[in-house]
């Protein structure tokens, strides 16, 4: 019996071997399909280009930031030793004043400003060339364009499967995302400034499934996409023009870069200490201990409490712009208006705690008043750590 299977097994083998052996064969033979590239959309940036910002962002903090400031504004905690002006990058007319053949032909001059020869000389064309794109790109707001097809295009292909053809959410996201998508043809999108917006493109929406653009357009191209977007859903009937009059109360000193060395109205000045005591009795509950806006009643909050670590925050909420939000509070949200609670004086206290412990990053300090003391602010921030 056991003969018979063995002679069974063997014949099977043998009639599939020649197969097995065959199909191999074949397929060795086989010459494999043309690899299809891609075709490129023409906006996605190259590696190279992610490797030179970065280099660019290095140079900068280590060997300009001290003169021309974190955001460019030419508030560096040196500039006050130098008998020249430093310039800001932030105003529209930098764009004017400063092309990238004139920054860089200065660079390799010697700069004459602030920066020894031997200074410059550690710098090579190419790092020279990667710190004159990262300023460029980081503080000179492109223009708003006069063509729209651009910003459609960019639009139709990355924002629409999300935000729908019209601009009003009403998509496959719309039940499928939480929160959903924004409606930007709601009273409440009149309310955001064009800074705003590009800033929300560029690094995202915490708490949210809209994910930051900076890796996949263009400075240019993200400028177009807002613009699209407010031309067509939100101020439809406004002419898209350079001076068109301004949406929102924070776009008058946003077009070009917002100033966060700006102090509050009418002289106030936060008291840190207070502020804090304010902040973790009436805040903390929806925004967190530590600012991140996820405390603990923010699980049952729609839209979620602001992030006041992310990228976004500490690009646009100075001092004045948290004072009118806490003083005001924010439409469609759960934020209040605490101005029948609070006095301006307590306001302004605890929106330097938040600045001064959320909004600045550790270790930068040109962005604190003159009459702030800088260890107040390491011992808030030191408090905040723990």
């Amino acid at each position: 019996m056991r003969l018979a299977i063995a002679v069974t097994v063997a014949t099977l083998l043998s009639l599939a071997l020649p197969t097995y052996a065959s199909q191999t064969e074949l397929r060795d033979k086989t010459p494999e399909p043309a690899k299809t590239q891609m075709p490129s959309s023409g906006h996605a940036k190259p590696l190279t280009d992610g490797v030179r910002a970065l280099q660019g962002v290095a140079i900068y903090r280590r060997d300009c930031q001290a003169c021309h400031g974190k955001t460019g504004a030419g508030n560096g905690t040196n500039m006050i030793e130098l008998a020249t002006p430093v310039p800001n990058f932030t105003v529209a007319e930098s764009i004017v004043n400063f092309p990238p053949d004139k920054m860089i032909s200065s660079l390799m001059d010697g700069h004459k400003i602030g920066v020894t020869p031997t200074d410059m000389a550690a710098l090579s064309d190419q790092e020279i060339r990667d710190v004159v794109r990262y300023i460029q790109d980081a503080f000179m707001l492109p223009a708003y364009t006069s063509d729209a097809s651009a910003g459609r295009q960019i639009y139709a292909r990355t924002c629409s499967v999300c935000h729908g053809d019209r601009g009003n959410s009403v998509s496959w996201a719309q039940n499928s995302l939480d929160p959903s998508p924004f409606d930007f043809t709601s009273y409440k999108a009149k309310k955001l400034s064009r800074r705003h917006m590009i800033n929300t493109v560029t690094y995202g929406s915490d708490g949210t499934a809209m994910v930051g653009w900076a890796t996949q357009l263009s400075k240019e191209d993200i400028a177009a996409v807002v613009d699209y977007v407010q031309a067509t859903f939100i101020f439809p009937d406004q002419i898209l023009s350079s001076d068109r009059p301004k949406h929102g109360a924070a776009d008058a000193d946003t077009e070009h870069g917002i100033n966060m060395v700006l102090p509050f109205d009418d002289g106030l000045t936060g008291n840190l200490e207070k502020g804090e005591k304010v902040f973790q009795l009436s805040c903390a509950p929806c925004h967190g201990k530590n600012g991140d806006g996820d405390g603990p009643r923010a699980y049952f909050i729609f839209p979620k409490p602001e992030n006041f670590t992310s990228k976004r925050a500490r690009a646009e909420l100075n001092r004045p712009h948290l004072f009118s939000s806490i003083s005001d509070g924010i439409v469609g949200t759960v934020m209040p208006s605490w101005s029948k609670v609070l006095s301006d004086q307590q306001m302004a206290d605890v929106a330097e705690y938040v600045f001064t412990s959320f909004i600045v990053e550790k270790g930068v300090e040109q962005a604190l008043p003159p009459n702030t003391k800088s260890d107040d602010m390491h011992s808030a921030q030191k408090k905040t750590s723990r």
